[in-house]
């Protein structure tokens, strides 16, 4: 067996693979999101101080304590575990807990210096994050035969839509050409609602029309129409700077727009972080 971690800025996302790479279970602990865990430096909060060096230990314990509570210990044993983190003060309790948890254990962490068949055209490739190299990896070695009949020479683009929305390019030849990162969908109208007294939280959904006859309704509508000019009119852009592109959506919000034609995306994959993970680590 194989555990996939990925550790976001909101959630932390668990993939268990199975012995021939197929993804049997996910799960995410999406009860972090609002948790001490992933408070924001020096607001108030149960693990909140003055000290990053007392926060980040009492993190960690609390991390570790929750790690233990929701891993089951029969599910790692004989296992492996790949983890791709962007949130660097939380990496090290994850890596001490499996470690000190399962000794002998085999545990690889995402980073540019694994063999991941790409070249990194970037001013510095140890500024992508883990979840995105995974992404790029796991893409091209997937999607890259795609290019053959009628489409050789074709890039692809990828989409990751969490916390940020990321763009990451990679041509035909395995080159990182780089990307952009813009404000992710939840993490903009988070925004909104606590600037905006009169604006209640909603759940984000497809609505039914483009004009809203009701406050909730209008809401709905700008952030669904409003993604998708975002997303459409950013592929665009690529397309005009890059020529034709093989389009890859994934991330958390990505399975609201899988079977949307106003979205141009070749491809919606939710679990391309996962597979990236399995792919670099599982080798």
């Amino acid at each position: 067996m194989f555990l996939a971690v990925d550790i976001g800025n909101t959630r932390i996302t668990f993939g268990v693979f199975d012995e021939h790479g197929q993804l049997q279970k996910k799960w995410d602990e999406s009860s972090l999101k609002e948790s001490s865990l992933y408070s924001s430096r020096g607001n108030a909060g149960i693990f909140a101080c003055s000290d990053s060096a007392p926060r980040a230990l009492a993190q960690g314990r609390a991390l570790r304590c929750e790690l233990a509570a929701k891993i089951p210990a029969s599910l790692l044993m004989n296992s492996r575990i790949g983890l791709a983190s962007v949130v660097p003060d939380l990496t090290p309790s994850v890596v001490d807990f499996f470690k000190s948890k399962y000794p002998g254990i085999s545990l690889t962490e995402i980073s540019v210096e694994l063999n991941t068949g790409l070249e990194f055209c970037v001013e510095n490739s140890k500024e992508i994050g883990a979840d995105r190299i995974a992404n790029c990896t796991y893409a091209f070695n997937k999607y890259r035969s795609v290019n053959s009949p009628g489409m050789a020479g074709r890039s692809l683009l990828i989409i990751d839509m969490g916390t940020a929305i990321t763009f990451d390019c990679v041509t035909s030849k395995g080159e990182y050409l780089g990307g952009l990162i813009y404000p992710g969908i939840e993490t903009s109208f988070k925004n909104l609602f606590e600037k905006a007294a009169r604006l209640q939280p909603i759940h984000l959904e497809k609505p039914h029309n483009l004009v809203g006859k009701n406050t909730r309704q209008h809401v709905q509508s700008g952030y669904y129409y409003g993604t998708k000019s975002l997303m459409n009119g950013l592929i665009n852009e690529y397309k005009r700077e890059l020529g034709d592109l093989f389009v890859i959506a994934t991330g958390g919000h990505s399975h609201l727009l899988l079977t949307d034609p106003l979205f141009n995306f070749d491809v919606v994959d939710p679990d391309l972080t996962l597979k990236g993970i399995h792919f670099l680590c599982a080798k």
